[in-house]
């Protein structure tokens, strides 16, 4: 059985999610009464605004669907250092940057951009984006030249076209924080724009969900759904004592911990694994009925600090 579906344009999926949809007739009520999935994906920083309609017609082609049930903004903007570190199909780094002002007699070729609001230092900052020779340029997906704050709403003022364009019900943003959101809400109500329903951030112990933006989201009807509940690459998290502790005497995975957690704290919980066996056991652990974390065991969690 499968609630929902989370993807984006950057993993590279959607086809082979769309054969799966199709082949296991999930539209329409699925087999034998099985609800149709909630499907959305995620609309990649790289895109400008004139190819997003563009860009959802083909993720909708790739899913093998006729409408998403959301569509996020995948990120708010290019990055702290502007496409640093760069995503690629391969694993050649491409772009480097740093906070230098631009040396005029210097050969290399370079750019300067404005990120304020876009999760750098409080004060505005010009990055020095310096291009590296790669052999694969076909293989970069970075952010246009041009991008700036305003690029943003731009994007979103075509994403919300596609609403009234019957290609989704409705809109999300992920990875966005509370100065960007109320910004975006400010925008979407000046210019009679359909607002994001959904926000999609990361969450785990390191990284919680603070009040300020919980009652923001309240207020504005935005649904709140966690993501990277392990703690992302650094595998800290799934490795801390504390947590090693707790999944013992459960006589659980670590993993399983950090699931629970994010679970009983938020409810709307986005959960991957590559291997169907676990995607099964992420799925029961969900479910919530053979065990369960203690409010005395939530708190321990609740104060595991990165050291």
């Amino acid at each position: 059985v499968c609630g929902g579906l989370d993807t984006a344009t950057i993993y590279g999926n959607q086809p082979s999610i769309g054969r799966a949809i199709a082949s296991e007739g999930l539209l329409g009520g699925g087999r034998d009464g099985v609800p149709t999935p909630w499907v959305q994906t995620k609309l990649w920083r790289s895109v400008k605004p004139e190819d997003v309609v563009k860009t959802i017609k083909k993720d909708l082609k790739d899913l093998q669907i006729e409408r998403l049930d959301c569509w996020l903004m995948h990120w708010p903007g290019p990055g702290r250092h502007l496409n640093y570190p760069p995503v690629t199909r391969t694993d050649v780094t491409v772009v480097k940057a740093d906070v230098r002002e631009p040396d005029p007699s210097s050969s290399e070729s370079t750019l300067l951009y404005d990120i304020e609001d876009v999760g750098a230092p409080s004060k505005p900052s010009l990055y020095l984006a310096s291009k590296i020779p790669n052999a694969n340029p076909s293989k970069v997906i970075s952010c246009p030249s041009t991008w700036s704050p305003s690029t943003r709403h731009k994007i979103w003022s075509q994403m919300s076209k596609c609403v009234d364009l019957g290609l989704t019900s409705t809109l999300g943003v992920s990875n966005f924080t509370l100065p960007q959101l109320r910004s975006l809400l400010t925008y979407c109500s000046t210019h009679n724009l359909h607002p994001p329903t959904l926000l999609q951030n990361e969450f785990n112990p390191l990284i919680t969900l603070p009040p300020n933006l919980l009652n923001f989201l309240h207020k504005n009807n935005i649904r709140y759904q966690a993501h990277t509940c392990l703690g992302g690459r650094s595998k800290f998290l799934l490795k801390h004592p504390t947590v090693i502790k707790i999944a013992d005497k459960l006589r659980v995975e670590t993993a399983d911990v950090l699931f629970r957690y994010a679970k009983k704290k938020v409810g709307n919980v986005i959960i991957k694994s590559d291997y169907p066996e676990k995607v099964i056991k992420n799925f029961r652990i969900m479910k919530c009925g053979e065990w369960d974390i203690t409010e005395e065991d939530m708190n321990r969690l609740d104060g595991i600090k990165e050291e």
